[in-house]
């Protein structure tokens, strides 16, 4: 390539590069900046001019944080880490920094360093945190408050309609109580560092615990669960726990019943919860896990259905609905623990 077709392309290299989406910087082998994209200048308000040149220390506000990228780079490892850049104000901006070495072939031609803003999200986070003390404290003991208040109505009302209404407004009260502990139990599962790490979990003795631990309001609850180890956590209790109640608060049978069974199907285990109630409207099934943004969990119906469908994704599996003959079956899609369906591991 001559020179002045090297130049030109170089020329170009840097207006692409400077017209990436994502804050970023790039460096020579020496980790001065050559070139800072237009959304890094945006984020940091430093003039392109007063970036190059520099090396990345100066935008970071933990040298210790830049030594372990700086160290994972001089061994050829891509490093990546929340980072608190420096703006030209002196504002910090929560960041996921990934820094990689450019290479072509064995020759080292400088650094990159990528840069995703994480204010919006810390910001939820914070969100999430502030709605999680008021769910703990204030709602939680308002609403036993009310709840103690209605237990003693109820003992001193003779009149039947009296005493209709105060049963429904307790039942009203208890299952904003219900509904407040499946927030808070699943708040602290996908709250900041994620889930306990997935590891393998025996079927059966996840649903024996989520049955003792579910309000079943007297209903008959049957189960016919293989013994078989499935890719899970120990959050698969309250999950299974949610999916129990909910077939139970649903059901309006004279009878109402839950079957919960597992079965084998291809390279995945299958675990069903089935009710024999209303069944639910095929056009509502995505709904149910809360999908979409106009489904029952903007009121808080389905809010339990909802954590369950985000836990199976963590789980790299799926949840879904269906009506049966008699009712509607919640189903849960899980990978078995060793890869494989094994005949021999389960009766």
């Amino acid at each position: 390539m001559r020179g002045d077709e090297r130049r030109s392309a170089d020329a170009d290299f840097q207006r692409a590069f400077r017209m990436l989406a994502s804050p970023a910087l790039v460096t020579g082998t020496d980790l001065e900046v050559l070139e800072a994209t237009d959304a890094y200048v945006s984020l940091t308000n430093y003039p392109r001019e007063a970036v190059r040149g520099e090396t990345p220390i100066v935008f970071f506000d933990d040298p210790d944080r830049y030594a372990a990228a700086t160290d994972a780079l001089a061994t050829g490892d891509v490093w990546q880490g929340d980072v608190e850049l420096v703006t030209r104000s002196d504002r910090r901006v929560p960041t996921r920094c990934v820094a990689r070495r450019i290479a072509d072939g064995d020759d080292l031609l400088g650094y990159a360093f990528t840069f995703h803003d994480l204010t919006r999200r810390r910001q939820y986070e914070q969100g999430i945190r502030i709605f999680d003390r008021v769910l703990r404290h204030n709602l939680r003991n308002d609403a036993n408050v009310v709840l103690g208040h209605l237990e003693n109505a109820l003992d001193q009302v003779d009149d039947a309609g009296a005493e209709a209404a105060v049963e429904d407004a307790l039942g009203g009260v208890e299952r904003l109580l219900r509904r407040g502990e499946t927030a808070r139990t699943f708040s602290d599962v996908f709250a900041a560092g994620g889930p306990d790490p997935l590891g393998d979990v025996w079927l059966d003795e996840a649903v024996d615990r989520a049955i003792t631990q579910a309000h079943d309001s007297g209903v008959a609850i049957e189960t016919d669960v293989d013994r078989i180890r499935v890719v899970a956590n120990d959050t698969l209790v309250p999950a299974v726990r949610a999916l129990v109640e909910n077939a139970v608060e649903h059901n309006d049978s004279e009878t109402p019943r839950v079957e919960v069974t597992s079965r084998v199907d291809s390279d995945r285990v299958l675990l069903s919860v089935r009710d024999n109630g209303p069944g639910i409207d095929p056009e509502h099934h995505d709904r149910a896990f809360g999908r979409d943004e106009s489904s029952q969990v903007a009121h808080g119906d389905g809010l339990s259905l909802f954590f369950v469908d985000r836990l199976m994704e963590l789980y790299g599996g799926e949840a879904n609905a269906k009506n049966v003959d008699d009712g509607a079956a919640f189903e849960l899609a899980f990978r078995p623990a060793d890869g494989r369906v094994d005949e021999r591991e389960y009766r």
